[in-house]
C-alpha cells in the first residue's frame, strides 16, 4: 500500500467533489484505484502501489475554469509535497517538452506561447525556492500554473490550426465524417433542416430497449423512417451502438436472466443478427459495442464483457463482411479505474479487441466533457491533443463521440472566493476550440456530437445542439462553419 501527502495553505479549495475526483496514476498515465481524503488540512491519497506516480486533481485556473492538472512523477516519501508547487512543476514541464518537440519538427512556435512559458518558468523558480514560506510559494506557483495553462491552451489551438491548414494544402476538403447522434423521436421539422446543412453523416441510435420491449419482438418503423430520411439527404449512416450495457439500452425483460450469461448472450446475438440483416444495405459504419469498459448494469465479469464484445463483432461479420465496423470505449483517460476494481484500462480493453483479428476497422472514443461520474474530466487543449495522439498509436482510425456539458458553478469559479466575470469559461468558445483540435488530427476520421437535444436531467446538462424547445444553440453554427470551411 502506498500513500502520498500534499499540503496547501488554502485547504478550503479541497472541496468534497475535488477530493473525490483526485487520483494517482502510473508513469503510463493509467489511474490506480485510490482513496483520497483530507486529514489535518493535508490531502492524502492512498493507493495500492508505492511506485512513483502522478497526482491528477481538478483545479481551478483563472480564465479557464476547472481542469484536471497533473504533477510530474513523484516518488513516495514521508514528507508532504507542496500541492501548488507540484502542479505548477508538472504543467510547466509538459509545456516545455511540447515546445521543444514542436521546434524540432520544424514548426515555428508562436512567440506568445514562448512568452507564457518563460513567465511560467520565472514564477516557478521563485515558488520552488520559497517553499519555506508556503503561502508565498503557493502564490507564485499558482501564477506560474496560470501562465503554463494559457501557453498549453494556445499551443494546442495554434498547432491544430497549423495542421488543418497544412492538410488543406494537400486536399482542399477533408473527408472527415461530421455527424450528430440522433434518435428517431428527435427528428422534428426544425431540427431536420439544421442537421442536413451542418452534417454529412448521422449517428443513428439503436437502443435495444425501445426496439424490443418483449423478448423476440422488434419494432422497426421508427428506425426505417430515420434511415430513409438520412438516405434522402445523402448522409452517411453510422448505426449503433448495437450493444451497450446501461439502463437506457438494456430491455427490462433481460433481467429475468441476469444470472444466466449464456441466455443473455443468446438474446443479444439474436438481436444483433436481426438488426444487421435488416439494415446492412443502408448502413455505412457499424458501431458494434459501446462503453463495455465502463457500463455494466448486468454485473458481468470483465471476461464476460470481452466475450460479449467478441460475440457481437463476430455476429455482425457473419452477416455483413464488408461494411466498416468500429467499437467504442468511454472515458479514454480511464478515470473510472480510480474508483473501481476493474483491471483493464481503456487502452488495454481496446488493444485486446484490436489484436483479436475480428475485422475491426476503427476505434470510437466517447468523450463526454464534464464533472459527473460518467463524464471525462476536462483537460487543457494540449493534453487533449496529446491523448488523441496516444490512441492513434493503435494504428486504426478514430471516431470521436463528443459532448461538452455546461459546467457546475463551482467549476467556473474559485470556490474559496468570489470570482470575477473574466474567470467564467465560455462554453461556446471552449467547444469551438476542442472541435478544432479534434478536426486537425489525421487519425480522427469521424466526429459525432453525442447529444442532439438538451436533456431534462442526467449527466450531460446543456450538452445538446438544441435546447429543450428545439431552438438551435451557438455550438451548432460552429459545427456548421467547421464543416463548410474544412470538410467535404
Amino acid at each position: 500500500m502506498g500513500q502520498m501527502r500534499f499540503v496547501t495553505p488554502r485547504p478550503e479549495r479541497m472541496t468534497p467533489e475535488v477530493v473525490k475526483r483526485t487520483y494517482c496514476s502510473s508513469l503510463e498515465g493509467i489511474p490506480w484505484e485510490c482513496q483520497s481524503r483530507i486529514e489535518n488540512n493535508s490531502l492524502i491519497v492512498d493507493r495500492p502501489s508505492d511506485e512513483a506516480g502522478n497526482l491528477n486533481i481538478p483545479w481551478f485556473v483563472p480564465g479557464h475554469g476547472q481542469l484536471v492538472i497533473t504533477s510530474t512523477s513523484l516518488m513516495q516519501r514521508p514528507e508532504a509535497y507542496q500541492l501548488e508547487v507540484e502542479l505548477a512543476r508538472g504543467t510547466l514541464n509538459r509545456l516545455r517538452n511540447s515546445v521543444s518537440l514542436a521546434s524540432l519538427s520544424g514548426w515555428e512556435v508562436p512567440s506568445s506561447i514562448i512568452e507564457e512559458m518563460n513567465l511560467a518558468q520565472q514564477l516557478f523558480i521563485r515558488a520552488a525556492t520559497s517553499q519555506h514560506m508556503p503561502g508565498q510559494a503557493a502564490k507564485w506557483a499558482e501564477e506560474s500554473l496560470t501562465h503554463s495553462i494559457q501557453g498549453a491552451e494556445d499551443f494546442g489551438l495554434q498547432r491544430a490550426r497549423f495542421l488543418l491548414n497544412s492538410r488543406q494544402q494537400q486536399i482542399a476538403k477533408l473527408p472527415t465524417l461530421w455527424a450528430a447522434r440522433c434518435e428517431s423521436k428527435q427528428l422534428r421539422q426544425r431540427v431536420r433542416k439544421s442537421l442536413s446543412s451542418t452534417f454529412n453523416s448521422m449517428s443513428v441510435s439503436m437502443p435495444w430497449k425501445r426496439i424490443s420491449t418483449d423478448a423476440g419482438q422488434y419494432r422497426w418503423d421508427a428506425l426505417d423512417k430515420q434511415i430513409q430520411w438520412c438516405r434522402r439527404k445523402e448522409m452517411k449512416v453510422i448505426a449503433g451502438p448495437l450493444v451497450q450495457l446501461n439502463q437506457d439500452n438494456v430491455p427490462d425483460w433481460i433481467y429475468l436472466w441476469e444470472d444466466d450469461f449464456s441466455a443473455i448472450q443468446s438474446y443479444y446475438t439474436d438481436y444483433v443478427r436481426e438488426v444487421v440483416k435488416r439494415f446492412s444495405d443502408d448502413v455505412d459504419i457499424w458501431n458494434s459495442i459501446a462503453n463495455l469498459n465502463v457500463d455494466n448494469c448486468l454485473s458481468l465479469s470483465e471476461e464476460q464483457l470481452l466475450l460479449m464484445a467478441v460475440s457481437t463483432i463476430e455476429t455482425i461479420r457473419q452477416h455483413d463482411t464488408s461494411t466498416p465496423l468500429i467499437f467504442t470505449v468511454s472515458q479514454p483517460w480511464g478515470e473510472y479505474l480510480a474508483q473501481s476494481t476493474r483491471d483493464m484500462s481503456p487502452m488495454t480493453f481496446a488493444d485486446t479487441l484490436v489484436r483479436s483479428d475480428l475485422g475491426i476497422n476503427g476505434i470510437g472514443l466517447e468523450i463526454n466533457w464534464g464533472f459527473h461520474d460518467e463524464n471525462t474530466l476536462p483537460r487543457d487543449l494540449l493534453e487533449l491533443s496529446q491523448h488523441i495522439d496516444r490512441w492513434s498509436h493503435l494504428g486504426l482510425p478514430l471516431v470521436i463521440h463528443l459532448t461538452i456539458s455546461e459546467l457546475p458553478a463551482e467549476a467556473n469559479e474559485d470556490t474559496s472566493s468570489m470570482s470575477n466575470s473574466d474567470d467564467t469559461v465560455s462554453l461556446t468558445s471552449r467547444s469551438r476550440n476542442i472541435l478544432t483540435v479534434l478536426a486537425s488530427k489525421p487519425a480522427v476520421q469521424a466526429l459525432i456530437w453525442n447529444q442532439l437535444v438538451d436533456p431534462k436531467s442526467g449527466s450531460q446538462p446543456g450538452a445538446g445542439l438544441f435546447d429543450v424547445n428545439g431552438k438551435p444553440k451557438p455550438i451548432l453554427k460552429d459545427l456548421h462553419d467547421l464543416r463548410h470551411n474544412y470538410l467535404s
